[in-house]
């Protein structure tokens, strides 16, 4: 039996995945595949080449797009998109505009529609406050102006902790708009081996920019090869520091001991879990990061350099270590290496953490009754 139509979506992503890779692409198609199955038809408008019209997507969900850009800092700036928007918005039924990210072109353009044109309710999702790819000093000017602006515009802004929530109070965004939904993962799909055997892979998985900091993993690997020679950093994604990290890990000599690999299909994830003995990750500024959830809910143990909006969940999960400070990363790393309980025990406690507290369903089911009360 099919569920009943309960509205249409029209959501505006600048990145979708596998297009372009990364937490926020993959986080819109998952969402829109999820809602689309309890009755919210979905259009999803995003920045990107031709090569979007050979894609088959299925799942009921519909692709429109602006082929026309320059691509800044990661960042998409179409041009002609405001005028594209306001021709297709006159043609099409929907019901609800929801965005992703505060942080893009596409997303200022939507504030500035709803401000002059726009009558239908427009959602934000802050997929972490800042950008891991534009200098922190041009981000605090953007906050403070077209970045407030834009939050705003909208009538709910989605964040994924309280300390986001108040961080954003304080930067002038209305409290009364801003609701906090804990961003979530299948715990079905992302699952624990039946067997775990110590590998000595440590995993880390994210794009190639200065925000995610890959060079600062490549470091801590040298450091912790010389207590267990064996060890192995398997590092997935792609982006514009992946050469420079290449020969960093030459110049440290563990290039045989790094394996890096530009892409793996979603669906082969958890098999990636379950063959490592620990997530490393080394960003300077978070959400709630996709791959830490998996990694949990796959009981795998978690360092990560410190972010404090993040300590809650992390505790008893995983380990948190100095923005900068290597050698405790390091040393981290070896205790979780060198003892299987200990391992056995974080990665337990974290899987039953994010079923709890942190499940896709109940992420999707929070969305859901977001919208009903909108409309």
């Amino acid at each position: 039996m099919s569920p009943r139509d309960k509205g249409v979506i029209f959501r505006m992503a600048s990145d979708i995945y596998p297009l372009t890779l990364g937490g926020i692409g993959l986080h819109v198609v998952e969402l829109s595949k999820s809602l689309v199955r309890i009755g919210w038809k979905h259009l999803i408008f995003t920045i990107g080449p031709k090569a979007y019209l050979n894609l088959q997507f299925s799942h009921g969900l519909k692709f429109l797009y602006d082929s026309f850009y320059l691509s800044i800092q990661g960042n998409k700036i179409a041009p002609f998109l405001p005028l594209r928007l306001i021709r297709l918005l006159r043609k099409i039924d929907f019901d609800i505009v929801h965005v992703h990210s505060h942080l893009f072109y596409s997303s200022n353009v939507i504030a500035l529609l709803k401000k002059f044109y726009l009558d239908r309710p427009v959602i934000i999702t802050c997929h972490g406050i800042w950008s891991q790819s534009i200098p922190v000093s041009l981000q605090k000017i953007y906050m403070k102006t077209l970045g407030t602006f834009t939050l705003n515009s909208a009538e709910r802004i989605l964040c994924y902790t309280n300390e986001e929530r108040r961080l954003l109070s304080k930067m002038g965004v209305f409290l009364s708009k801003i609701e906090v939904i804990p961003n979530g993962v299948d715990t079905d799909f992302f699952t624990p081996p039946k067997r775990r055997k110590r590998s000595n892979i440590v995993l880390w998985v994210g794009r190639f920019v200065s925000g995610k900091r890959p060079d600062l993993a490549i470091k801590v690997l040298a450091g912790v090869r010389h207590k267990v020679p064996e060890v192995t950093l398997i590092m997935v994604g792609d982006g514009p520091l992946k050469r420079s990290c290449i020969r960093l890990a030459k110049k440290l000599n563990v290039e045989r001991n790094v394996k890096m690999i530009s892409f793996i299909p979603y669906r082969m994830m958890p098999r990636i879990y379950q063959m490592a003995d620990i997530l490393l990750i080394t960003s300077v500024t978070e959400g709630i990061p996709r791959v830490m959830l998996e990694a949990m809910s796959c009981e795998v143990p978690v360092v990560m350099a410190e972010i404090s909006h993040l300590k809650s969940i992390i505790r008893r999960c995983g380990m948190l270590f100095n923005r900068n400070d290597i050698s405790s990363a390091v040393e981290e790393i070896e205790a979780l290496l060198n003892s299987d309980e200990l391992r056995y025990d974080l990665g337990r406690n974290g899987r039953l953490k994010v079923i709890r507290n942190y499940s896709w369903n109940r992420y999707v089911n929070k969305i859901d009754e977001l919208y009903e009360r909108l409309l």
